[in-house]
């Protein structure tokens, strides 16, 4: 018969196996744990490296991008495009890009401070000194393009991805952009107050919510452009092509819009109380300004100038007319309902 100690101990050894079975577990554990907190601690490194390539890259961008004179404009080139793939690379830093860009084209080509004329004098002046009224095409930029490196830094900001800008607006204010190729481009809620954009091509670019105030429009082109509730008060949209362009409760206020084309525009809700649609002047080549087929539903006319202007098929349901000049406007099949204000005819 066996002592009961030497019992004890034999149950006691037939634990062993769970018990190394729990060590292997928890350094099994361990070791997880350790693996674990070295990946997080490379995963921080690296975090920390990249980022520093970045600001690297951002630097030497804007280093490259301050050196002036046409021999280095391959420079600058490269900077812009370096800067379009950071922006690509670190969504993070692409409200930064885009001040840096917009800064750099607003330093690159303003608007010149040109003296008034003797015929000019007394006339008003908008905040670059430039004359209003009858002197205002004396609003002068150069008439040809933009440079090479401002087309570029263009179009980098009309094709990035707006998901990441975070609000920060493309800010273009008192700029020559005479001419500047921006078909496409995706300018929305941008700031182009006081712009020169003679000639530009806008064609389907969105501009939705942007600010174009006092801005430079004539002979552009805009046809298919979204331009829903941007503020064009005062604008000069002179022979300006805006046939198919959506222009949804856009304010054009005062706007200049003679001999303008608005074949099939949407101008539902559009402000354009004051604005002049006139054919003044004698361009024969330019055809009369023309809101065909135009969705005016809703439309602020009062006091507009629609003298030998084409409604022909237009939607004025809803609109306000009341005191607008209408002297050989051709309204044929013109759209009105009960609440049309100020018909005439």
């Amino acid at each position: 018969m066996r002592p009961a100690s030497l019992t004890r101990r034999n149950r006691q050894g037939a634990n062993w196996p769970a018990i190394t079975s729990l060590i292997t577990a928890l350094t099994a554990v361990g070791a997880l744990v350790f693996t674990g907190l070295s990946l997080n601690a490379t995963r921080q490194q690296v975090a920390v490296a990249e980022q520093s390539q970045v600001t690297d890259r951002y630097t030497k961008a804007v280093e490259q991008l301050d050196r002036g004179g046409d021999d280095h404009l391959q420079v600058r080139l490269g900077a812009i495009y370096g800067l379009e793939r950071l922006a690509q690379d670190s969504p993070r830093d692409q409200p930064t890009i885009i001040e840096v860009l917009s800064a750099f084209i607003r330093t690159s080509s303003p608007v010149p401070i040109i003296p008034t004329p003797q015929a000019c004098k007394g006339e008003a002046l908008d905040s670059t000194n430039q004359p209003l009224g009858p002197c205002r095409e004396l609003h002068l930029c150069p008439e040809k393009p933009p440079s090479s490196d401002i087309q570029a830094a263009l179009t980098v900001l009309g094709r990035r991805n707006a998901a990441y800008d975070n609000h920060t607006p493309v800010d273009l204010r008192g700029t020559c952009l005479r001419r500047a190729q921006l078909h496409g481009a995706n300018l929305s809620g941008a700031r182009l107050d006081w712009t020169n954009l003679l000639f530009a091509d806008l064609s389907g670019a969105d501009l939705t919510g942007a600010t174009l105030s006092h801005t430079y429009l004539g002979d552009s082109n805009l046809t298919h452009a979204d331009l829903s509730r941007v503020d064009l008060t005062r604008a000069l949209l002179f022979a300006a092509s805006l046939s198919d362009a959506t222009l949804v409760g856009a304010n054009l206020t005062h706007a200049e819009l003679g001999y303008a084309k608005l074949q099939r525009a949407n101008l539902t809700r559009a402000d354009l109380r004051g604005a002049d649609l006139t054919t003044a002047g004698s361009t024969p080549e330019l055809p009369s300004a023309d809101l065909s087929h135009a969705n005016l539903t809703d439309a602020r006319l009062e006091d507009s100038y629609l003298n030998r202007v084409n409604l022909t098929g237009a939607n004025l349901s809803g609109a306000d007319l009341t005191g607008a000049y209408h002297h050989s406007t051709n309204v044929t099949d013109v759209q009105t309902d009960a609440q049309t204000r100020g018909k005439w005819w």
